[in-house]
């Protein structure tokens, strides 16, 4: 079999996407473009190679083709008072000038000042700074329409400045959002109103009493749909009333007094260079809703004098809110709505602790698309983790509890009020006499309304012994070899009444696509739910499971056949590195919330089989040299999954799933890691011996790959 790339591509999602945005625009957020290349009066490495990051930026933006940009400020590095202000500026317009789109701009502290305060480590705005920005950069607030929206950008560092400009712009704003009240309304400002709860204390990145309150107010009476800040070189995300409030990360430089986010050690320049963190948003507008992307930059640069030809910017991706099918969940088993409290720093935040919450799981969670997320019941327990489960439903997000033995009463009042927040519930129990749960069973699920998925406790105590070894875990879920209990368990009376499904676990020595296949099918012959739990530990709790290679196919199976049972929940565990404690393994992302091939394989998968969800079959399954196959079907298309164990040459290979497309149309190769796209051709016309002198065409590849013709 001859395989060789082309220039012919074909879309991977014709004619199952139900919706197209109206329209997207793109929010980058504080540049800090120096007056020099590669010097900047900051002691920092990182700030010199602003220049160069704004222009990748401006390069990434023109890939993307938003209908417009909004930057939020921060333009320039040099604060109003330094000479060299306008220097920057200049610079400034001459890197965003091969933008081929129109650009909103906004100021930020270092363009007008900082916000009014008696202990800011600069100067505060004042008129002569504002008319130094108008003579460069133009107007400090306005509002557009665009469509049936409209947008609004504040002058954020007027508010309790007591300046003329402020009362100005309170009478403006005012009558804009009056006027636009019909509208959508989107604002936009460089300082955040709050970072975790509008009632904060004020420092140095919210906004101030009583301006804070009188903004909010405003955004809750017309309705404001989202509101987007900067200033903080980071990504939070908060919902208040009917309002999604963002903070965008930075494009050259990660505030470093928000590294203690993370529990481990400090990325380069003590954290102030942690190349995850760099991104712009792309927000995408639909008629009854909007999602919002946060792109990752990494603190790529383009030299003043670049030749080479530039690189291009994979943008393929969905966000929960975009998406109907469930696909593969997550088991979120590290804190995730949890508020931090940041040292004072000596840098911006000299006098008490701010509080922050890592929102950086969240920001991959969205980048991947996940949508399913399983939980401990105790999260909904808290008060502000439940607020967050609720603000995330909001995007997308379902739910699913679990639970060791019978909830108290309290659990099952809560479970009543917040059940529109929940898909199921899991209740896991012991094994020795399960028929006396029956009753009790039956009884929560005719309370609380949800279904009950029963799963089996399992711990090191039931394990059979080796020798003198003795090794101490707890696990949960049926193995795939107990279909008999779960058989007998269903004979005993009221047992049906009480249990709508039951868990198994797919240990790290079983197969996910052939297991979950197999075991779905049969309780659904038993009429019952199924969710799986598919482990990338270990079976021993000292070892670690590193290999990422490995991994990333064991997600790319767990992902696919989640999209070929469509009503099954298949969750896997776990989202996060485990780098210590007991069953360390790699996840889907590293601590810093970075992406493991694992992460990209589901992204991509997510990207291109998802829309096929609803009608997605595995046709076989083929071991081959070094590697599987998996071949799919969707009306008008066919798939075959390619799992590498090492480097393969796809010429070289007799793959039945190839020779099966052999007189088919040109098709589309994706690399699962890298997403990478290219044509390719099918010709078997070497095995005629005519042609058995035609010239070799390698086809190498090394990572999970996904090839599609259509059908």
């Amino acid at each position: 079999m001859i395989i060789q790339r082309t220039n012919s591509e074909i879309n991977l999602t014709s004619g199952v996407l139900t919706s197209e945005p109206d329209f997207s625009f793109c929010i980058v957020s504080d540049g800090h473009v120096n007056p020099e290349e590669d010097v900047s009066s900051s002691p920092w490495n990182s700030n010199r190679m602003a220049n160069g990051r704004n222009r990748y930026v401006v390069h990434m933006l023109n890939q993307i083709k938003p209908d417009f940009v909004i930057h939020l400020g921060d333009l320039i590095h040099p604060v109003p008072s330094l000479p060299s202000y306008a220097t920057a500026a200049r610079l400034f317009h001459e890197i965003f000038k091969p933008l081929n789109c129109p650009l909103h701009l906004l100021p930020g502290n270092h363009d007008i000042g900082d916000k009014p305060s008696s202990w800011t480590p600069a100067e505060i705005v004042n008129d002569p700074f504002m008319r130094q920005f108008e003579t460069h950069f133009g107007s400090t607030y306005s509002s557009f329409d665009f469509d049936d929206c409209h947008f609004v950008l504040l002058n954020s560092q007027l508010l309790n400045s007591g300046l003329q400009a402020e009362k100005d712009q309170a009478v403006w704003l005012a009558g804009d959002l009056e006027q636009n009240r019909s509208k959508r309304i989107f604002m936009f400002c460089h300082y955040p109103p709050f970072i975790t709860s509008p009632d904060e204390p004020e420092h140095y990145d919210n906004l101030s009493e009583p301006g804070r309150s009188w903004l909010m107010e405003l955004i809750d009476r017309y309705r404001v749909k989202a509101l987007f800040s900067g200033h903080v070189h980071n990504y939070f995300y908060n919902r208040s009333n009917d309002t999604d409030f963002f903070v965008l990360p930075s494009i050259t430089f990660f505030r470093h007094d928000y590294s203690e986010l993370f529990k481990v050690g400090p990325a380069e320049e003590f954290g102030r260079n942690d190349l995850g963190r760099f991104g712009i948003f792309w927000v995408k507008i639909y008629k009854t809703h909007h999602a919002v992307h946060c792109l990752r930059t990494e603190g790529s640069t383009i030299d003043a004098n670049a030749s080479e030809p530039l690189p291009e910017i994979q943008t393929h991706g969905f966000h929960p809110r975009e998406i109907s099918w469930s696909g593969l969940g997550i088991d979120m088993r590290y804190p995730w709505a949890e508020i931090i409290e940041m040292p004072y720093s000596g840098g911006l935040d000299e006098f008490y602790r701010k509080k922050a919450r890592n929102d950086h799981p969240l920001c991959a969670m969205w980048e991947m698309g996940v949508k399913k997320l399983r939980l401990p019941i105790h999260d909904l327990l808290d008060p502000q983790v439940r607020d967050r489960v609720s603000a995330l439903k909001q995007m997308g997000h379902t739910f699913c509890l679990f639970m060791y033995d019978i909830p108290s009463p309290r659990m099952i009042d809560i479970l009543k009020q917040h059940a529109d927040l929940i898909e199921s519930l899991e209740i896991i129990i012991p094994w020795k006499n399960p028929e006396t749960f029956l009753s009790l069973l039956k009884a929560i699920r005719d309370k609380v309304g949800l279904p009950i998925i029963l799963s089996k406790l399992q711990s090191s105590a039931d394990a059979e012994k080796e020798g003198g070894r003795f090794k101490h875990f707890i696990k949960h879920g049926f193995q795939p070899s107990e279909t008999g209990a779960i058989r007998e368990y269903l004979s005993l009376k009221g047992a049906t009444e009480a249990i709508d499904g039951f868990v198994f676990r797919i240990g790290r020595l079983s197969d996910p696509l052939t297991e979950i296949h197999r075991l779905s099918k049969e309780m659904t012959t038993l009429g019952k739910k199924t969710q799986f739990l598919v482990t990338l530990a270990k079976e021993n709790p000292a070892l670690c499971e590193e290999d990422d290679h490995t991994i990333a196919d064991r997600v790319a199976e767990a992902s696919t056949v989640a999209f070929t049972l469509p009503d099954t929940s298949i969750f896997i565990d776990t989202f996060i590195d485990m780098d210590r404690g007991y069953f360390p393994r790699h996840g889907l992302v590293d601590r810093r919330s970075n992406p493991r091939r694992a992460a990209h394989v589901y992204r991509q998968l997510n990207t291109i089989l998802g829309p096929h969800s609803e009608n997605l079959n595995i046709e076989g399954i083929e071991t081959v040299d070094n590697g599987k196959c998996i071949s799919l079907k969707s009306p008008g298309f066919a798939w075959i999954l390619i799992l590498p164990e090492t480097e393969m040459d796809l010429s070289h290979q007799e793959i039945q799933a190839l020779n099966d497309h052999s007189d088919s149309s040109p098709g589309t190769l994706v690399n699962l890691v890298s997403g990478a796209r290219s044509g390719v051709q099918l010709d078997d016309s070497s095995q005629d011996p005519l042609n058995s002198e035609k010239k070799h065409h390698e086809c190498i590849i090394a990572d999970p790959s996904l090839l599609c013709f259509v059908d």
